[in-house]
């Protein structure tokens, strides 16, 4: 039983040390490349100064904030380029929607067939399920954005100026950077 106790303690101190570790108390709701579970931001680029930008959040109550950190990935690139405006070409919006069983409870489900002419009931078959709730959730905000050094003047859409965006956003949500990547970013 010793043995079994100091191993497990081994292997848990080995996990919290490595990559694995990391992974298991990652921030789901931060701002941050998309991660193994498919949370986060992502681009392509798709030409020159045209990216596909997005984020997916993890749950519906993040729709707001995927939207944020979509523009706020795309002011990045855009400042990263050393340009100054970008504007979103097309714009395209994704939920999932998934079923969540709640523990521990059931809700009676009767299926009755029909009755013969004789008044004899053919079936009657009752089962306890667990209840679910249906949610649309998993948002995910998808930017082809367009990146400029001068703000564009024939653009019908809005053009957004990087830097504001991008101190707008980061204030809003109360985002921190390694120094290192607020210095580029910043202007510094």
């Amino acid at each position: 039983m010793k043995i079994i106790f100091a191993a497990s303690i081994l292997i848990l101190i080995f996990c919290s040390s490595c990559r694995f570790g990391e992974y298991l108390i990652y921030d789901d709701m931060g701002y941050h490349h998309r991660n193994y579970k498919g949370i986060g931001y992502s681009e392509i680029r798709i030409d020159d100064n045209v990216y596909n930008v997005s984020y997916r959040a993890k749950t519906n109550a993040a729709e707001s904030m995927a939207r944020d950190y979509a523009l706020l990935r795309a002011a990045e690139l855009t400042l990263e380029a050393d340009l100054n405006f970008f504007t979103i070409i097309e714009e395209n919006y994704t939920g999932e929607e998934f079923e969540v069983y709640i523990p521990g409870s059931s809700s009676t489900k009767k299926d009755i067939k029909k009755v013969d002419s004789t008044q004899t009931i053919i079936t009657i078959t009752e089962r306890n399920e667990p209840e679910k709730v249906r949610y649309n959730s998993i948002p995910e905000y998808n930017y082809l954005v367009q990146l400029h050094s001068l703000r564009p003047k024939d653009f019908p859409g809005i053009v957004y100026n990087a830097q504001y965006v991008y101190e707008s956003i980061i204030k809003k949500y109360n985002i921190t950077f390694p120094p290192e990547t607020e210095e580029t970013l910043s202007g510094k």
